[in-house]
């Protein structure tokens, strides 16, 4: 299942896919293209949130390669307060951040994708919640 962002461009969706990273590895992920400045958001209500999130994203490993691509930036909100933040640039591969959470059970967390130059900017991410001791 997908949700069309605008059904006049068909790359412009959200929905789980898998995707091959920079490195060749498939990747179950929620393909979230950036639009361009105007913020892409995926909202996932009252999620159990633990005590941090972690997330991974990287783009489709043939718009990666070869390095001319724009930065895409991501944004994690929970609540609708940023929690953490990832800056991914062409190379950096299935890329991962871990973000502290705040004190409450449950909450509604969004994914927030961008890019000034959203051309081949095929952005899968996926991330979970966790609680206990970090790795």
């Amino acid at each position: 299942a997908r949700h069309r962002c605008d059904p006049r461009r068909r790359w412009l969706w959200v929905g789980a896919t898998v995707t091959e990273d920079l490195d060749l590895r498939p990747r179950r992920c929620v393909w979230q293209h950036p639009e361009g400045a105007v913020p892409v958001t995926a909202t996932f209500r009252d999620v159990p949130l633990g005590d941090r999130i972690v997330l991974h994203a990287g783009l489709y490993y043939e718009h990666e390669r070869e390095r001319v691509g724009g930065p895409v930036l991501v944004r994690v909100r929970v609540d609708g307060e940023q929690v953490g933040e990832m800056v991914h640039r062409d190379g950096d591969g299935w890329k991962r951040i871990e973000a502290a959470m705040p004190d409450r059970a449950r909450g509604d967390v969004s994914i927030v994708v961008e890019a000034d130059a959203p051309h081949l900017r095929t952005l899968c991410w996926a991330a979970t919640t966790r609680e206990g001791e970090r790795r």
